[in-house]
């Protein structure tokens, strides 16, 4: 089973187009760490967190159908004053897919819940 890449950056719209063009070079890469390291998000299939961080940001937004929304609670921790911290030592096995990448529908789906989260935020990936 492939090892599934779990934390980003915030996508940008030049930070997306760079990702896609990578793939379709192939050599998309995301650096490896050993020791927890913060960072601007982190994959949905496995988040901890506190109750009263998860609680004082208001939790998942309900708003997205599908994609996002974890990038979305990560970024409204990261402006709570919490930290996003990837923790490399934890593993899980994942039975999910990349939907998106094999379908015209999960891809439409996908770029909503992007153009949703860009409404919501901005497009600088700031934090």
């Amino acid at each position: 089973m492939p090892i599934q890449d779990s934390y980003r950056h915030f996508i940008t719209p030049w930070r997306f187009l760079v990702r896609h063009l990578s793939r379709v070079r192939g050599q998309a890469t995301l650096k490896k760490y050993d020791e927890p390291v913060e960072v601007d998000w982190v994959c949905g299939a496995f988040m901890m967190m506190s109750r009263t961080s998860y609680e004082s940001t208001k939790g998942l937004d309900e708003g997205y159908f599908l994609y996002c929304e974890d990038m979305d609670l990560c970024n409204r921790m990261w402006l709570g004053g919490y930290k996003v911290v990837y923790y490399p030592m934890a593993e899980i096995e994942y039975e999910g897919t990349r939907s998106a990448r094999h379908s015209w529908k999960y891809a439409l789906i996908f770029f909503k819940s992007l153009l949703k989260y860009w409404r919501k935020f901005g497009i600088t990936g700031d934090k």
